[in-house]
């Protein structure tokens, strides 16, 4: 019986030193990377970002964070919101500066939104699912055989979000292509790739732009002009076809020109599908507008460089130069049919 208890107790010790010998594993925050969409929500995020669109009764909100993650943790530090009521078409706006700083900015009948306070979070795992918790709160459920992501919003309720595109966040490289009738899809396609920003001299309004391979986000603010928008993109040798399912827009100085708080009565139908690109509804002259399916055709191919016909102006492709000042992400290209 000694023997038995000694071989026990020497067992127990063997196993408490590997315990405490192992390390704490690193978790993949990158599970969490892709575009997401439910009936009434999108969600976008990258390594650096996430934006999401969500609809709550009449009001859609969008909100903007950057995501530092170091290790298991990960802040969300919220950079901008926008809230958009259409039983009164009012907009509410809150904004900060994009990569620096924790000073509003930007206030637009505000008094209504929360502040824009970052948050601390830690990323958990059990079995095949992984949980973003900020104490003992869980905000986020990952869970990675079913590709499904449950979040909780202001409403307190948990909602089921589907991953609608994995993407991969790369290093910086080179996007220049030999431009070619043969290649003009792929061209567009690779070169909106990535997310970037523009700031006017003081960066007191900027904008910030999303490009995956199928889709294209934003949330940009001039001045008397404020844009956020979730839309689908596929291009072909004939141009691009540019189909928004979420837009939302203010002008004016206060915002109350142009009112639109739009977004698809489906979002995951319209969002998680494929664009299917009718040939025929390429004009070579303009580019045209079928609902909200909007058709720019190619107008001109120059090195490095391609002018698209949009309606009423003119779009210009170009790929990102290695050193821009303006790209935050680079983004693994990938075939759309794929």
């Amino acid at each position: 019986m000694k023997k038995w208890i000694l071989c026990f107790c020497c067992l127990a010790l063997m196993m408490s030193g590997c315990t405490k010998s192992q390390p704490e594993q690193t978790l993949d925050f990158a599970q969490f990377h892709g575009a997401w969409a439910s009936k009434d929500i999108e969600l976008v995020r990258t390594a650096k970002f996430s934006l999401i669109f969500y609809r709550i009764d009449d009001v859609i909100t969008s909100v903007l964070y950057r995501t530092d993650v170091e290790g298991n943790f990960v802040t969300f530090n919220p950079r901008a919101m926008a809230q958009f009521d259409n039983s009164d078409g009012s907009i509410a706006l809150k904004a900060k500066y994009l990569l620096e700083g924790e000073d509003v900015i930007i206030r637009h009948n505000d008094e209504i939104l929360p502040n824009l306070n970052k948050r601390q979070c830690r990323v958990e795992s059990f079995l095949d699912k992984l949980f973003i918790k900020s104490g003992d709160d869980t905000l986020e459920e990952l869970d990675t055989k079913t590709q499904t992501l449950k979040i909780r919003l202001s409403d307190g309720l948990w909602h089921t979000l589907q991953l609608i595109e994995s993407l991969d966040v790369t290093e910086p490289y080179d996007m220049r292509r030999e431009v070619t009738k043969m290649n003009l899809g792929e061209c567009i396609q690779l070169w909106q790739l990535g997310s970037s920003f523009w700031k006017d001299g003081n960066g007191a309004f900027w904008a910030f732009h999303l490009g995956t391979n199928k889709h294209l986000y934003t949330f940009t603010m001039n001045k008397g002009f404020l844009y956020c928008r979730a839309a689908r993109i596929r291009s072909n040798s004939n141009g691009s076809v540019f189909s928004q399912n979420i837009r939302l827009v203010g002008r004016g100085d206060e915002l109350d020109i142009g009112f639109i708080g739009y977004m698809d009565e489906d979002n995951l139908a319209k969002a998680g599908t494929d664009v299917i690109i009718d040939d025929s509804k390429f004009d070579a002259t303009c580019g045209i507008a079928y609902d909200v399916d909007i058709y720019w055709s190619l107008k001109s191919i120059e090195d490095n460089l391609i002018r698209l016909n949009g309606c009423d102006q003119e779009y210009v492709r170009t790929p990102a130069e290695l050193d821009s000042p303006f790209m935050l992400e680079w983004i693994v290209y990938v075939p759309y049919s794929e």
